[in-house]
């Protein structure tokens, strides 16, 4: 029996270490997939470094114990398969010493070098922290202590482009692998074909073993699958599947536990696009949407289509499926198009593009985990829209979601999103101490900003239910220093205090409403909002508080003009959602004061 090969790549982040463990992947080393977006990353592993470091703070939340027991746990789910085992990512710089430990001495480190410098500069420029240059620092300042009495094999993106193919020999080389000319060829051409992180690997590399691998053109044909997820549907598939057939290439109905008429009725509407597959369904959406992904995959799909069976899709923006096809096309950074629901409340991913190189996570509430934001897109002039729930079928949705919900937080209790969630769950049950116990959790976790500051609105919305209206306004007050944008806090916050009779307050807090709304819709305004936002907010609610806040306190004139701009604002968001429907504007802040958001 061949002993097992470990090998673990180290680097800061943007260090080129995700071209260098696509190579190792592409030679057959098995780097963990499913990968955390497209970075060879394994999902199950970022996770925990993730847990053990609170990215982005880089602060140890676990022991050295702990770290090395679930490194070692790691590696054992992989070895069963695999001759080969690597693994990536940048956290992976903090636990030199427990990699060793967990996989032994003759573990082969590959350091990807890269000047401090230009490192932060290029983390710098993704935006994606505050604390770039402490971040990257830290984990230079790691690799150096660490390789400077630990035997590895140093490469730099710049190698790759020098001598490519003496890259992939010596990377080959070092771990044991000795390719042909044929293969390290393929490989080569692979990875200079496009940017690496534009790409994902071709299945006929990614599943191959290394003898297997020959050169050849890994391109496949423009074609666009829908998938749909199917259970007992008869009654409402039919719409689902009419609303897309013109414009995809294949309809592929995926059996979840059908016993009705469901594949039937979509054959017969499908006719010569349709295909079937079968998922058993395990309370996993995040699963089956991946399946779904990879069964496009299988049927030679370049972006595959996702649609549940109460949602129906409007192309409205597009004349014809070619015309599709080129928007779809037209911009390479682009891993998923999203497209907004009809009364812009929020945006779903639609189109993914195959090979997928991002992954649906959660089994409820499920993401798309694309790396950054420019591989999300709005696919313009296009909109969906979904059957509505009637209560008995929306408490049911709740309630499974809540166990669903209970247990992902216990699994994962330092992750802010799913206390999000569970918060947002209770709420609509109408559970309010216990949305707020949840929504604090998300809070103090400190997450990404807008999630914080929503939670602290729904906490605050929760706490009016109950009439707390004094510990509501605190919540909006610390939601703001989440987001000082956020227009739904202050507007809350100033219709708490209008509540419990503080007048002034209310007009103070108003004020501040309107005057975010003003520097939004100005030319330097920011137009970065998120799929959090309560749209009265952005309208007509502030001047609502301020007509009878100032009768109170009888600033009569100034009540007039409040109720004259109550209406005037109240009207605008009216027409704009008017227009929006009827395909006259793209619900853009700059132009109508607003974004996508609840009606």
């Amino acid at each position: 029996m061949k002993p097992l090969v470990k090998v673990a790549i180290f680097g800061t982040y943007d260090s080129g270490a995700a071209e260098f463990a696509g190579i190792l992947h592409c030679l057959g080393v098995d780097m963990g997939a499913p990968f955390f977006a497209d970075r060879f990353e394994s999902e199950q592993l970022a996770a925990m470094l993730r847990r053990w470091w609170t990215e982005p703070k880089i602060v140890a939340s676990a022991s050295p114990q702990t770290r090395r027991a679930g490194l070692a746990s790691w590696l054992d789910t992989r070895t069963a398969h695999a001759s080969f085992v690597g693994a990536s990512h940048p956290l992976l710089s903090l636990c030199g010493s427990d990699v060793l430990a967990a996989w032994g001495q003759d573990t082969k480190f590959v350091w990807c070098e890269r000047p401090l410098n230009d490192a932060i500069e290029s983390l710098h420029s993704r935006g994606w922290w505050a604390n770039s240059a402490e971040i990257q620092d830290r984990l230079h300042t790691a690799n150096v202590e660490f390789f400077s009495h630990v035997e590895c094999l140093r490469l730099s993106s710049s190698d790759m482009l020098i001598e490519p193919a003496a890259c992939v020999r010596r990377l080959a080389h070092y771990v044991g692998i000795n390719p042909t000319v044929d293969q390290v060829d393929t490989v080569v051409r692979w990875c200079l074909r496009d940017n690496l992180r534009d790409v994902a690997p071709p299945n006929e590399v990614m599943n191959a073993p290394i003898e297997s691998i020959t050169a050849k053109d890994f391109s496949r044909p423009n074609k666009i699958v829908a998938t749909i997820l199917c259970g007992n549907n008869e009654g409402i598939v039919e719409e689902a599947v009419r609303s897309v057939v013109d414009w995809v290439d294949e309809v592929c109905l995926i059996d979840t536990g059908i016993h009705d008429l469901s594949a039937k009725r979509v054959s017969a509407i499908a006719r010569e696009k349709y295909a079937q597959a079968t998922f058993a369904w395990c309370d996993d959406f995040a699963a089956a949407r991946n399946n779904a992904l990879e069964l496009a995959d299988q049927r030679g799909a370049t972006w595959a289509l996702t649609l549940d069976t109460d949602e129906r899709m409007v192309f409205q923006g597009c004349k014809d499926q070619t015309q599709l096809r080129q928007i779809l096309d037209s911009d390479s950074d682009v891993r998923a198009w999203l497209v907004p629901c009809q009364d812009g409340r929020y945006s779903k991913e639609r189109f993914i593009k195959i090979p997928a190189s991002v992954r649906w996570t959660g089994a409820t509430h499920e993401a798309l985990n694309c790396e950054h934001p420019s591989n999300r897109r709005i696919l313009p002039d296009c909109y969906f829209w979904e059957l509505a729930k009637d209560e008995q079928a929306f408490e049911q949705k709740l309630t499974r979601d809540l166990e669903i919900l209970k247990q992902t937080t216990q699994n994962n209790p330092l992750d802010p999103r799913w206390w999000y969630y569970l918060g947002q769950t209770y709420e609509g049950l109408r559970q309010w101490r216990s949305a707020v116990r949840a929504l604090t959790r998300c809070i103090r976790l400190d997450g990404w900003p807008d999630e914080s500051a929503w939670a602290c609105y729904l906490a605050a919305s929760c706490l009016c239910h109950l009439k707390e209206y004094r510990e509501a306004e605190e919540y909006c007050a610390l939601g703001m220093s989440r987001k000082p944008n956020a227009v739904e806090l202050p507007w809350l916050a100033s219709w708490c205090c209008l509540e419990r009779g503080n007048y002034e307050q209310a007009i103070h807090w108003a004020g501040i409403a309107i005057g975010i709304n003003r520097e939004r819709c100005s030319p330097r305004g920011d137009d970065s909002v998120a799929g959090f936002r309560h749209l009265p907010a952005w309208f007509e609610a502030p001047y609502d508080v301020l007509r009878f806040a100032y009768r109170h306190t009888n600033q009569i004139k100034k009540a007039e003009h409040a109720e004259r701009m109550y209406q005037s604002e109240l009207l605008k968001r009216q027409n704009m959602f008017c227009q929006h429907l009827a395909g006259e504007n793209e619900l853009s802040p700059k132009s109508v004061g607003a974004n996508l958001g609840s009606w």
